[in-house]
């Protein structure tokens, strides 16, 4: 399973795994401004090569590279300025809406196609489903519908209402989507499955590790069993929630109240963990970082980092309020929009995302809002997750394990890795059967479900603290690539002379 980062395990991933000396610059200050000519209160998201694509209210979408130089910039100024956020497929292709429907945008700026027949303007940002069907909400005409990958219109569902947020889906294909005052549960061929009333608001739906679907509302937030039934209401203390909700690897809810402007923490049974204030709500999601500190912008310009127990960390202030919700990469920068038309890249100390079920505004930095996107790594010594300790000369067994999910005969990079304690890296050589110096992939080709296996039985653990990785990468191009890699870890120390 994956667990959250401790500080140990981010420093040691970006100084050592990566090579970085020095990446990070002081906490919470600006890296760089790109400047636009409008408003940026869509979300940023991230592709695997570490271009950032955001759409200003200039009617352009930017393509930025890790630098803070433009890359391309593709205008919509013909079919309206709408700030909606971008979601990436599979094959770099970007997805974005407008006021005359959806565009398909190829990773180098030209377009791929247009959906104009859908009659409506598009402020959803699509979520992305297991065979690359996309999945968007209609302003105007009150409906939620789903496009083939080659642009090909599926179904719309009707919804009653306008539908201004943005869907989800479950790992079982379920889509989820908020319309006013009702959420809807729409199954894979567009048949309602279930509706469940909520007061409206512009919340966007996230989905939990065992399928809880999370919404805000006009003042609540709502944990809303996979069947459809309430499972809590957690009361905010004031009105207007348009944030969308983060979870963490403990379960613990985050989002942003309306008018109250409170960062609310929110315990797996719907209780009250803390509430960090703000000084004004904002329609931006939280972000949780690898070392469980939580981002969030806010209506009083700023962007906040919070520490886990709720205090603040940093914040960071920008022209005007920010509306966008942040995004964290493996170097540490967070990136987020503020409406004074500026993204700005703030140097930030998280080792990218929490490894959880949802850890920012439609769950990753892709913006797929699926909640099975990614396989499930495992990796354990003597059985145990986490951390053990043995003396000198104990066998030690590791062994791994995948769930491939959804991406199973996808081609990808498999990573096997231990952090010696002398600061050297092995590497699982499969012809030799044993850990060899070096960092490079293990294997590359299709991931396949595969049940726990030993590959490591050694008595010959030299005295200290070994750190054994099984990373699984989608980018599967013999690089390392932390943006793109899910991975587990397991934690050896070896005690004695």
């Amino acid at each position: 399973m994956n667990k959250t980062f401790h500080t140990l395990i981010g420093f040691t991933l970006c100084f050592f795994l990566l090579g970085i000396d020095g990446a990070w610059g002081t906490d919470g200050t600006e890296k760089w401004a790109f400047k636009t000519d409008g408003p940026v209160d869509a979300s940023p998201a991230v592709g695997a090569d570490g271009i950032v694509y955001v759409k200003s209210k200039d009617g352009n979408l930017y393509a930025i590279n890790p630098d803070g130089s433009k890359k391309w910039a593709f205008n919509f100024t013909s079919a309206g300025s709408l700030g909606a956020s971008a979601a990436i497929g599979n094959d770099g292709t970007i997805y974005v809406g407008s006021a005359a429907g959806l565009y398909a945008i190829k990773a180098d700026g030209t377009l791929k196609w247009h959906l104009f027949d859908v009659d409506g303007a598009v402020y959803s940002c699509p979520a992305i489903g297991a065979d690359g069907t996309i999945f968007f909400g209609l302003a105007d005409n009150n409906a939620m519908c789903a496009v083939k990958a080659d642009g090909t219109k599926k179904w719309c569902f009707s919804t009653g209402s306008a539908v201004s947020t943005s869907p989800a889906v479950g790992k079982d294909g379920t889509i989820y989507v908020q319309a006013v005052d009702n959420l809807f549960a729409v199954d894979a061929n567009g048949n309602q499955k279930w509706v469940f009333q909520v007061s409206g608001e512009d919340s966007s739906p996230a989905v939990g590790p065992d399928g809880t679907v999370y919404v805000g509302s006009l003042l609540s937030l709502y944990a809303i069993n996979p069947d459809g039934t309430k499972k809590w209401v957690f009361d905010t203390e004031g009105f207007g929630i348009q944030s969308s909700p983060a979870v963490g690897a403990d379960g613990t809810v985050y989002i942003l109240g309306g008018s109250d402007g409170n960062l609310y923490a929110v315990n797996p049974d719907g209780s009250k963990k803390w509430a960090f204030k703000t000084g004004s709500g904002s329609a931006s999601s939280p972000a949780i970082g690898s070392d469980g500190v939580v981002y969030v912008g806010s209506g009083d310009k700023n962007i906040y980092a919070v520490n886990p127990n709720g205090t603040q960390k940093w914040a960071f202030g920008t022209g005007d309020l920010v509306a966008s919700s942040p995004a964290i990469v493996s170097d540490g920068t967070v990136y987020v929009g503020s409406n004074d038309n500026n993204l700005y890249a703030i140097n930030g100390s998280s080792a990218g995302l929490a490894h959880t079920g949802w850890p920012m505004f439609h769950r990753d930095l892709g913006h797929t809002g699926f909640s099975g996107a990614s396989p499930t790594p495992d990796i354990k010594a003597n059985g145990h997750d986490g951390a053990i300790t043995v003396s000198s000369g104990t066998a030690v067994s590791v062994a791994v394990g995948l769930n491939a999910g959804s991406f199973s005969a996808a081609t990808a990079d498999w990573w096997v890795a231990e952090s010696t304690p002398s600061g050297t890296f092995n590497h699982y050589k499969l012809s030799a059967g044993a850990m060899v110096p070096g960092l490079i992939p293990t294997h590359k080709g299709l991931l396949f479900d595969l049940d726990t296996t030993q590959l490591i039985n050694s008595h010959e653990l030299t005295p200290g603290t070994h750190i054994f990785y099984f990373g699984i990468d989608l980018n599967a191009n013999g690089a390392l690539d932390m943006d793109s890699m899910v991975f587990d870890w397991v934690t050896v120390t070896v005690t004695g002379p």
